[in-house]
């Protein structure tokens, strides 16, 4: 017979004893670990193909420097922040070497600090720009990581906080017996803690066994939809594995602190004179006379009394809730038809390639022949020609109007190489871009004065009635023509070709010709009768496929690209907020157990007055669908403002977004709550009558 019991042992005889209380905590870390070990081999497996497709296409390293010193480069053989340094085959008798860093955070700025510490110049440095692309951990990317796991961590601390200070109350007597005993403060605390590590390791072991699973589920799923030539496998590393698992403890530790300090504080008879269900301030109140005691008496007499547990049900309902409701916005303010409708664009575009394109002194054009085959072309009742050149700003322009970005100075643009790409659009085409503007400028204006439509790309500050100068031939014979702006158009016009460094314009195909501007047919836009779709789109395909400086692009390919890309934006959204939702329902869950089992006795003695198996029914449902309408509506309420909010931030980058009140998001969401609850209280009903108003009463 064992005669001392260690801290550990009467820990784990508790957990085998409140077993309940144990099988929640455990499920709840394990759901949260599981998210987020998902969320953490989503972000390493994508980025790690990233950098894979970048290091086949442009090379694994981070920088190349030329014509260097020997002091430089060895400087650079001895820097801390430098994993490697590869000598390259000389250029034109040039000595290279390429460097890799040992670490990707940040590692744009941590080039930028080697190289004004070795006093390496712009003309020694080619960094490699899609690698870094690809590999770089910003600032912005950690802040979002770390917001995301405080998120987690914060609704899955209410949870085990609400487990546990449920657990207090209802073994307070019992740990008032333990400190009677002899327990010190310090000990109790011990024991507890050590209980809450040993449920914190499980959990986070289960979490993250079930997260690999769910990974290699959900993962390749995700990626598929991204339009990604290269599939998305999940990969992993160790450090996944230990991140998810402390912050599974870590959950667990933040969650008890309070609870532990509060029994350690209490006193040994305050502890075991403790009534969980006494309620002073509601005791103390008068009655109000009522002759007659509904089922909503007996209700609100025992959420009044289990207040506090209440609030934090309520509490982690409404945060899930809120994220649901806000996700839920942004996403259905991706409006993928009406970001078709505000484009100029046809069913078809037929066009040359970039290198075509941009080579005016080639000669190459859409052939003559072509546009006359298509014109001939049943089915076909639109031919829309497009044309397009390439103009450099002045510098003082570019000074005024534009703002150089940090992609622009990696690339080693400044003001003097700022460029655009002008389109000229026919007039059925500047008809539509004038509506899309807004402004009272006629076609006729267009066709014949030197006005020019401005497509916005957020690099540039000018306004309509703005003036833009341009040079011509890259400004070697000095000539600058200028164009007024008559109007602004958001980024989403489509089937424009290329862009260069500044905004692209669009201008009437008369004014190319006025101007000397390159005006071969570059590109024609299609529309088709919709019966005819199918059959001018074989016919297409034929006409383009045997000629290499032609492309074929669809609009129904663009159109599902566009939806392939919301809905798994949508499934990954939606995924993360099922296992929020899974982590508040097991709050619920043990509230309402809590709640319902510690009434045994008191139902009981309804019973055995008169209230019927029907009524004690109805008054368990009532209790619950009291927490889970209280949280669901809270959830509405702060939830639509907050969702507009993000809704207004994500249209600032998406002008074709429509706003959407999420009504039927808030009724799924009162749906999902009603169902869980009554599913909760029906269970539990169950169990209860199954057992007799003599055993319920001596509870």
């Amino acid at each position: 017979m064992k005669t001392k019991m260690s801290i550990p042992y009467l820990s784990w005889k508790s957990m085998k004893y409140n077993r309940q209380k144990t099988v929640f905590l455990i499920l709840t870390v394990s759901l949260a670990v599981c998210l987020m070990t998902v969320f953490w081999q989503y972000l390493y497996s994508s980025r790690q193909r990233s950098a894979e497709i970048a290091a086949l296409e442009a090379g694994a390293y981070h920088a190349e420097y030329g014509n260097l010193s020997n002091w430089q480069l060895s400087r650079l053989n001895n820097c801390k922040a430098i994993r490697e340094v590869m000598p390259v085959q000389s250029k034109d008798g040039v000595d290279y070497v390429k460097i890799i860093l040992k670490s990707n955070i940040n590692c744009k700025n941590t080039l930028r600090d080697i190289e004004n510490k070795y006093g390496i110049q712009e003309n020694q440095i080619q960094w490699n720009i899609p690698y870094l692309d690809s590999i770089n951990i910003g600032i912005e990317e950690i802040l979002q990581a770390f917001c995301i796991i405080a998120g987690l961590i914060f609704v899955s601390g209410i949870v085990v906080y609400n487990i546990y200070n449920i657990y207090m109350i209802q073994n307070i007597q019992i740990l008032g017996a333990m400190k009677a005993a002899g327990f010190d403060s310090r000990q109790l605390k011990l024991f507890l803690k050590t209980e809450s590590i040993i449920i914190g390791i499980t959990g986070s072991l289960a979490g993250i066994i079930s997260g690999e699973c769910v990974s290699f589920l959900l993962i390749p799923m995700l990626g598929n939809a991204e339009n990604i030539s290269v599939g998305l496998k999940v990969r992993t590393t160790p450090g996944i594995a230990v991140l998810s698992f402390a912050v599974g403890v870590l959950i667990v530790l933040l969650g008890i602190q309070k609870p532990v300090k509060t029994a350690a504080e209490k006193s040994v008879i305050e502890m075991i004179r403790y009534v969980p269900a006494y309620n002073p301030w509601r005791a103390g109140r008068k009655g109000n006379g009522k002759k007659r005691i509904t089922l909503w008496d007996f209700c609100k007499i025992n959420l009044n009394r289990n207040q506090k547990r209440n609030r934090w049900v309520v509490l982690s309902l409404t945060v899930t809730g809120v994220l649901f409701l806000v996700t839920a916005s942004i996403i259905d303010g991706m409006n993928i038809e009406n970001l078709l409708k505000l484009t100029i664009q046809g069913d078809y575009s037929i066009g040359l390639k970039d290198e075509a394109g941009r080579n005016k002194k080639s000669g190459i054009r859409l052939d003559e022949h072509i546009l006359e085959e298509l014109q001939k072309q049943d089915g076909i009742e639109e031919l829309h020609p497009i044309m397009y050149d390439r103009l450099l700003w002045t510098e003082e322009d570019a000074k005024k109007y534009a703002r150089i970005t940090e992609e622009f100075r990696e690339l080693g643009i400044g003001y003097e190489d700022m460029d655009s790409i002008i389109y000229g659009y026919d007039d059925a085409y500047m008809e539509r871009c004038l509506q899309l503007t807004g402004n009272e400028i006629s076609l006729e204006d267009i066709k014949e004065q030197d006005y020019i439509i401005l497509v916005q790309k957020g690099i540039s500050e000018f306004h309509a009635g703005d003036t833009i100068h341009f040079q011509i031939d890259n400004g070697a014979s000095g000539d600058v023509i200028e164009f007024k702006i008559a109007g602004v158009l958001k980024n989403n016009i489509t089937y424009r070709g290329y862009s260069g460094a500044g905004n692209d314009f669009i201008l009437h195909q008369k004014r190319f010709e006025a101007f000397n501007l390159d005006s071969r047919i570059q590109r024609v836009s299609v529309t088709v009768k919709e019966t005819e779709k199918e059959n001018v789109g074989s016919y297409l395909e034929k006409l383009t496929e045997n000629n290499q400086n032609i492309e074929l692009e669809s609009f129904d390919e663009q159109k599902e690209e566009y939806t392939a890309q919301k809905e798994a934006l949508e499934r990954g959204s939606y995924s993360v907020l099922i296992f929020l939702f899974c982590i508040s329902a097991v709050n619920l869950i043990n509230t309402s157990l809590s709640n319902i089992l510690s009434q045994k006795r008191e139902l009981g003695i309804l019973e055995a007055i008169g209230m019927t198996r029907g009524q004690e029914s109805r008054l368990l449902q009532m209790e619950s669908a009291a927490l889970t309408f209280s949280g669901g509506a809270i959830a509405c309420l702060i939830g639509i403002p907050l969702g507009y909010m993000g809704f207004c931030l994500f249209r600032q980058s998406a002008s074709y977004a429509v706003y959407k009140a999420p009504v039927m998001q808030c009724f799924l969401l009162m749906m999902g709550y009603i169902v869980i609850q009554g599913l909760i209280a029906g269970m539990i009903q169950y169990g209860l009558d199954k057992i007799s108003i003599t055993d319920k009463i001596r509870q």
